[in-house]
Formats: structure tokens, sequence, C-alpha cells
């Protein structure tokens, strides 16, 4: 009698193979299937030689929100397509089954200059943000560049960055004023040195490059997740976004020496934007 109890019992471990009895209750068992196999489906798309060689269980412990097949799919994902948070997919994991997300756990690669006070930045990148307009210069900071001028040991000016004074007061003369951006982009293709990436940095401050990855805010929702049309779509605007940080990025890293800063501000000149009155 007890055997026939038990038959007619469902019992839990098959609770996952019962099929649902009402369309709300497919259309969930639908969602939860979708959502349990979509990150595998993006492994065997993207990474197929990986996907198949790999021997690691494709289902989540009971207290954790990811398996070891899509821990791998993660690491792959940042080590080859696009940066990724794993410190925060480490959190999620470790909260268990409730935490589990199909959200892309992206790294945006922008410049939040905003959020930077003087000497945060790289002083490349500062000096791009005050010529740009973007960092004002203070009153407080004229004063000190003349107190500066005036004492014969004094080698730099205070213009938000550490610089000779004539280049600070090169930079004061040109900060704000607009760029012709046909004359600069011509100038900038026939160069080679660094400054050829002159205007891509531009962009990055002004977050005009095009790109969700250099252009996107913190606050700002991406809603990308783990589907192929996402990860392809991610993967491609990721490689535009390194081709224009790169550049960025060699040329701030050029800006280092003090010479090639008068450089820089020679080509700033020559491509400054005539005055609105100008026929």
């Amino acid at each position: 009698m007890q055997l026939l109890t038990d038959w007619h019992t469902p019992q839990l471990p098959l609770a996952p193979y019962t099929l649902p009895r009402t369309v709300p209750d497919a259309l969930t068992r639908l969602h939860d299937f979708m959502n349990d196999s979509a990150i595998l489906g993006c492994y065997a798309h993207f990474f197929p030689k990986e996907w198949a060689a790999s021997t690691s269980a494709q289902t989540p412990p009971p207290d954790r929100a990811y398996s070891a097949a899509e821990w791998e799919f993660f690491r792959l994902v940042d080590r080859d397509l696009f940066d990724l948070t794993l410190e925060w997919l480490e959190e999620l994991d470790c909260q268990g089954p409730e935490s589990r997300t199909l959200e892309l756990p992206l790294v945006r690669g922008g410049l939040d200059w905003w959020e930077c006070h003087p000497g945060d930045l790289r002083d490349g990148w500062e000096l791009l943000l005050l010529l740009n307009g973007d960092w004002p210069l203070t009153a407080e900071d004229d004063e000190e560049d003349e107190d500066d001028e005036s004492d014969e040991d004094a080698e730099t000016a205070t213009d938000g960055t550490d610089r000779p004074a004539a280049v600070a007061a090169r930079v004061r003369a040109l900060a704000g004023h607009p760029l012709d951006g046909t004359r600069l982009t011509a100038a900038c293709a026939a160069l080679d040195s660094p400054l050829r990436g002159l205007p891509a940095a531009i962009r990055m401050i002004d977050h005009t490059t095009g790109t969700a990855w250099l252009d996107a805010e913190p606050e700002q929702e991406m809603d990308l997740r783990w589907t192929i049309t996402d990860v392809t779509w991610m993967q491609t605007d990721y490689a535009a976004g390194r081709v224009i940080g790169d550049l960025a990025e060699q040329l701030v890293e050029w800006l280092e020496l003090p010479a090639h800063r008068d450089r820089l501000l020679d080509l700033w000149t020559a491509c400054l934007a005539p005055p609105a009155d100008t026929p």
C-alpha cells in the first residue's frame, strides 16, 4: 500500500519534468528554459572549439547562479571579445540562483572626465581638456601662473596641470577656441606621429565617437543581453571603440614629453576655426 501511495504522490526530483497545465505556466517554463540555455548557446556559437572540448558542468550548483561551463564562457569573452565586470558576476554567482541574470556585465571604456579633478588624469588628458574648453581656467589659476612666472626658480605654472609656464600661457590663449574639424582631420591624416590621434581624443572627450562602449555614460542603460545578436553587436562596437581609444591613448602617452606639447599646440593653432564674422 505504501508503494501505491508513493506512486500517486508527486516526487520533488520529478518536478522539473512535469508538463505545465496552463498557458502562464507554459510561458514561465519556456522563459526559464531560454534563460538557462541562452549563455551556453552563445558559448557554442562564439567559441565552437572550446565548447566542443569542454567537460565542465553545464548546470549550476544548487547554491550558485552560474555553471562551470558558463564561467568558462565568461572568461573567454573577457579575453577575446570585450571587457566584462567579472567581479560583479562573481558577486551574483555567490548570491545563488535568484541572482542569475542575462544582462551583459559590461565595462565601459569612456572618459568620464567630469567626475575627475586636476591631478586625477594623466597630463595629456588634462591638457586636452583645457584646450577643448571642458576644464576652464579660473582666476586663481591665472594668479598662480603669474606668481610662478615671477619666480626665477619656478619651472611650472598652474593651469590645471604641471607644465612649463610658457606652455601654460599658450594654453590660456587657445583654451576653448573651436577647431575647424575638416582642417584638423586633414592635417592629422597627413601626420606620421601619435598626433594623428588628436581627433579621436577629442571625440572621446566629447563622447561623440559613435560607439556605445566609449560614449555611454555610467547611468545609461545599454540593455544588452546574452543573445547571439547582442553579443555580436557589442563585439563590433567594442572593436571600433578600441581603435579610437588606442589612438587617443598613444597621443596621451606621447604628450608626456614636454617637447611634444609644443607640437600639439602648434597643430591646435593651425587648425583653429576662423572667427564667426569671417566670410
